[in-house]
């Protein structure tokens, strides 16, 4: 079965500067796999994309969706530059930073509009954001705007494990969808641990996907992510390994493990197909 992974850091030039890659041999990330059950990725280990590519293509992993953190050390002149090199296998997702609009639009017309980036990627209420906002500030309308005027898919992070959920207002959702019908969502972490709040989101809003990556399995709530891609939902989630976080393998098997045979090639693969309107 052809796997799209949708939430993807390879060790590809500035993305190796990223806590995620840093933090990975320290002795907490260490207790953490062992605690979690999770094996270690040579690909990060020796930060090899040569080993990355094995991997991947290990657990039939086609294509995969690159989200850098401008904020920690990401480019996505960088981001453009890997898309290039590798045009089947990554879809890049350039990064913006939402406070400042002007320089909001500029990039995507940059990067996505006339360069090789497919759609963005915006976490507003992430604790790295040089200011943190609501996804529903007017000051990204504009962005909002112009992503629907030229199809463009956002990622929008939405939820994680050290964010404060002040910032992460399931009635957000509604606000822009509310004003924005047509705009392709795609909400990364899955709203975690909000999982019911954000599993509404999607199944109330045509446009909206889920998006729970490692939160898929083995986290309190994480039965409510699994239920709803066997049900109600199993056309809206999509599945990402949330590497180097989590090894591919790992990501794979968990989300092998709980879902149901007869859902697991949307999950897997077509949900995200259609999401991102790709032709294979």
């Amino acid at each position: 079965m052809k796997i799209i992974d949708v939430r993807l850091r390879p060790p590809y030039k500035s993305l190796r500067n990223s806590f995620l890659y840093h933090g990975y041999l320290t002795a907490s990330q260490i207790q953490f796999r062992k605690n979690m059950g999770l094996s270690d990725s040579e690909a990060v280990k020796q930060q090899s994309m040569p080993l990355l590519f094995q991997e991947m293509e290990e657990v039939n992993i086609v294509k995969a969706v690159v989200c850098p953190r401008v904020t920690d050390g990401g480019s996505n002149e960088e981001l453009a530059m890997l898309v290039d090199e590798y045009p089947d296998k990554f879809i890049g997702m350039a990064h913006i930073e939402p406070y400042d609009t002007a320089s909001a639009l500029e990039n995507i017309i940059k990067f996505v509009v006339t360069g090789s980036c497919t759609g963005i990627y915006l976490e507003p209420g992430f604790r790295m954001e040089k200011e943190l906002m609501h996804a529903h500030d007017k000051r990204l309308f504009p962005v909002y705007e112009l992503c629907t005027d030229k199809n463009i898919p956002i990622i929008l992070q939405y939820g994680g494990g050290k964010n404060s959920t002040k910032y992460y207002t399931p009635t957000d959702i509604d606000d822009i969808v509310e004003n924005f019908p047509k705009l392709r969502i795609m909400i990364s972490h899955g709203g975690w641990p909000q999982c019911m709040s954000f599993i509404h989101q999607a199944y109330s809003h045509e446009f909206v996907y889920l998006a729970p990556d490692c939160y898929f399995a083995g986290y309190p709530g994480s039965a409510d992510y699994i239920c709803a891609a066997n049900g109600i939902l199993q056309d809206k989630i999509v599945f990402g390994s949330a590497f180097p976080f989590y090894s591919f393998h790992d990501a794979v098997r968990f989300y092998h493990e709980n879902l149901n045979s007869s859902v697991a090639e949307k999950i897997f693969y077509l949900n995200a197909k259609q999401f991102f309107n790709l032709n294979n």
